[in-house]
């Protein structure tokens, strides 16, 4: 299946502040299609702030006063509707069900491999007349007794189940320093030798087999996986104790 193109439209917003979250949002999902119909808030330096490093989506962002403009410059595609709130007026379906069964019928080919997903402003979300305009009414899972979120929100946990069911995609690597080369490897794991002169220059008997000190300690100290670093540190440590010991012991 060709991947399909995502755009997510934002009807009317209130607030500038949920714009540029949404924006940040995209930007973690890894998308910048980004329009907004008839927006009730200008979009200036709040959305800006709140977007923090994902400004592209606001970079790129195109406005239209009407869903008449808008469908005037997107005839096509597949337009989901996002809402909480069901009825006679209205059939809503799971968002997974949804996704499933476009994928399997692979409906975006047929539509031109456009995807857009609709949600509505922060107050009353999207009402009939919008609803209207769109192929299926979604509605994104909840856990807890409040099924509605917060605009920026609802945008990520959309984007992240269209990673799930529809366009997957690795994921960004973890920038932080990673210590996965640096844990002792196997034919390295303890400086044991150190260990054995330190535990001995004490007077313990490493060989009894009823109490055995030095295993016990071993694998406690194995067990927080240590680092080559951390090896050094302890060698270190060790063969110091030991030397100070046979120091005190010749005394």
């Amino acid at each position: 299946m060709k991947p399909c193109e995502v755009t997510v439209v934002l009807v009317r917003p209130l607030y500038e502040w949920n714009v540029g979250s949404v924006s940040r949002a995209m930007v973690n999902m890894g998308f910048e299609s980004l329009c907004l119909i008839n927006p009730q808030c200008s979009i200036g330096e709040w959305a800006r702030k709140a977007a923090a490093n994902g400004q592209a989506p606001l970079d790129h962002m195109v406005t239209y006063s009407s869903w008449f403009d808008f469908h005037k410059e997107h005839p096509n595609g597949i337009r989901l509707a996002f809402t909480n709130k069901d009825g006679q007026s209205r059939i809503v379906s799971p968002i997974a069900d949804v996704l499933m069964d476009l994928k399997e019928r692979d409906l975006f080919a047929l539509h031109g491999n456009q995807l857009y997903l609709f949600f509505g402003p922060e107050d009353w979300g999207l009402n009939n007349d919008d609803i209207s305009w769109c192929h299926r009414s979604v509605v994104l899972p909840t856990f807890g007794l409040q099924s509605s979120m917060n605009l920026s929100h609802a945008v990520l946990l959309a984007l992240f189940l269209l990673r799930q069911y529809i366009l997957p995609a690795q994921t960004t690597p973890f920038k932080q320093r990673t210590f996965q080369n640096d844990f002792v490897q196997e034919g390295e794991w303890f400086p044991d030798q150190s260990f054995r002169k330190f535990l001995l220059g004490l007077g313990l008997k490493l060989d009894d087999r009823r109490v055995s000190i030095y295993s016990a300690l071993r694998q406690y100290f194995l067990r927080a996986l240590p680092t080559r670093r951390e090896k050094r540190m302890l060698q270190i440590i060790f063969e110091q104790g030991a030397r100070k010991i046979k120091r005190n012991w010749s005394s």
